[in-house]
């Protein structure tokens, strides 16, 4: 076997492992999934860290394939993989977002907000609860439930808020 010969089998062969590779890797990018990272939201905050060191955080769930968002609720899209899923994901995102901006406007980021979220597939349960304090010192208890039909989403069937 003369050396051209090797040099082009070890060639093809680093091809045939990346071609592999990248394949294995877009499979799992545009993948409908509903992994999740924290995300915090806060409006007008100038004093955003006496506010985090007074404990006061809107802690809420960013929906996507975890191979594209990182963190907070910014999605990273490596060559363009999985971007056509957003709508998809924001279906559920925004419903969640929006309250999360709501209540923070209404307690002035002055509240302690967590969450749960469960999965079985058909539906996605996200619970968020804590407190919140109104301007006059008075401190409230929040709890919102957000309930998703997932079963079989895609961009033809977009989940649906059930409650």
């Amino acid at each position: 076997m003369t050396a051209k010969k090797i040099v082009l089998i070890v060639l093809a062969a680093i091809v045939a492992v990346l071609a592999i590779g990248f394949g294995i890797f877009y499979l799992n990018v545009s993948q409908i999934r509903f992994d999740y990272c924290d995300s915090n939201v806060y409006v007008d905050a100038p004093d955003l860290d006496k506010l985090l060191d007074s404990g006061y955080i809107m802690s809420y769930p960013f929906f996507g394939n975890s191979a594209t968002i990182s963190s907070g609720d910014v999605y990273g899209f490596p060559f363009g993989i999985g971007e056509q899923n957003i709508p998809v994901y924001d279906a559920v995102n925004v419903h969640i977002r929006g309250w999360a901006y709501a209540t923070v406007t209404e307690y002035d980021n002055r509240v302690k907000i967590d969450y749960n979220v469960e999965s079985d597939g058909k539906t996605l349960t996200v619970v968020l609860n804590g407190t919140g304090e109104k301007a006059d010192g008075v401190e409230e208890k929040i709890e919102k439930t957000f309930v998703f039909d997932i079963e079989n989403a895609s961009l033809d069937n977009l989940p649906k808020l059930l409650s």
